[in-house]
């Protein structure tokens, strides 16, 4: 659809060029009815190559300031239909194209300079990276299961981790009872001397409808903005439910960062030879999670009672990921392929299947 919507506008933008033609006698054009005078003729040709710039540039998804140029070309294009009304005014219906399009641009650019300020400001509170390997005399107190985990991971003897970026392919379904998977692109970075993460994701279904998401827990607070065309909100939640369930979801990640399993916020309990809970205090907020491994020490899977919502009607259900492979980042062994489940009353809703494309740590995790 992108292709498409790229060539009418340059066919859209070839039209304009029929006025410049016949303003300075370049083609003999009886449909135009109307004069056109040279000043307005070299108007037209700029419309035609400012709307033809800009097809091109939505054509190959370059974005940036590429919304300023289509808003220039659609302000200077209904100018000069307005002025030849009744030659041109057909020429209004793929402005309210270029109209929307124009917006979505926009919108994408504002959120993405939004997104980089905020990644700035979370990755500027980083003190400086050590290269301090996790010893096993770390791993004294920790459950047998969790120290077999870290272990099999091949953490142990790296540097701890202070700072991941983790690139994510992904399938949403954004109710219970989708039948359709909805695909995603996802970026996230995670911190744990001061436990932090910033989680953005796109959701395109079509060159004029998306969904822009950013997560983000900072300071112990959760915050969870949903955009449409990524100006439209609609989800802005935070609050006490928000704060605990974003917890939890930090606590279960740390399977990605297996070094925070030694993090002082976070309390361990063993269940059985192949489980332990996991009970994190931070900010005056209290979460906890149950961890399962197989018997050579793979994560399986983590649940949590988690609040569904964000307001006082939210009620907490099971919350379960699952991983379903298994691959090495930067040399540590930690889940590449997970889905996320709802256990509720009316039945399991599985959300979220998701590969994960990259993991970088420490240095090479900031750009």
């Amino acid at each position: 659809m992108r292709t498409a919507f790229a060539v009418l506008l340059g066919i859209h933008g070839l039209i304009h060029l029929l006025g410049f033609l016949k303003a300075f006698d370049l083609a003999t054009l009886d449909q135009l009815s109307l004069p056109i005078s040279r000043p307005m003729g070299a108007l037209w040709g700029l419309a035609a190559l400012l709307m033809i710039l800009f097809a091109l540039f939505f054509g190959f998804s370059l974005t940036g300031y590429a919304w300023a140029l289509g808003a220039l070309a659609l302000l200077l294009s209904q100018f000069l239909i307005l002025s030849a009304w009744s030659d041109a005014r057909f020429g209004t219906i793929p402005n309210v194209i270029l109209l929307l399009l124009v917006l979505g641009q926009f919108g994408q650019w504002r959120f993405h300079r939004m997104t980089e300020h905020e990644i700035h400001s979370l990755l500027s509170g980083i003190g400086p990276i050590s290269e301090e390997p996790l010893t096993e005399d770390q791993l004294h107190g920790l459950p047998v299961p969790v120290q077999r985990w870290i272990q099999r991971s091949g953490a142990l003897g790296k540097p701890a981790i202070q700072v991941a970026r983790i690139s994510q392919n992904a399938r949403m379904k954004m109710r219970p009872g989708q039948k359709e998977w909805t695909q995603a692109n996802a970026l996230q970075y995670t911190l744990t001397a001061d436990p932090a993460f910033h989680w953005t994701v796109e959701l395109r279904y079509n060159a004029l409808l998306s969904f822009r998401g950013r997560d983000q827990y900072i300071d112990g607070h959760g915050q969870m903005l949903i955009l449409m065309n990524a100006l439209v909100p609609v989800v802005k939640a935070s609050g006490p439910q928000l704060d605990e369930g974003t917890m939890q979801r930090y606590l279960g990640e740390l399977v990605w960062l297996p070094s925070l399993a030694t993090s002082r916020y976070i309390h361990w309990e063993p269940l059985d030879s192949l489980s332990a809970r996991a009970t994190m205090n931070y900010q005056g907020v209290t979460g906890s999670g149950e961890f399962y491994f197989n018997t050579e020490g793979d994560f399986v899977k983590y649940v949590a009672q988690r609040f569904q919502g964000s307001g006082p009607e939210a009620r907490r259900y099971p919350w379960e990921i699952s991983a379903t492979e298994t691959r090495e980042f930067g040399g540590i062994r930690v889940p590449s392929a997970l889905k996320a489940t709802w256990k509720l009353d009316e039945g399991d809703w599985t959300w979220l299947e998701m590969d994960i494309t990259g993991i970088w740590y420490n240095k090479e995790a900031i750009p």
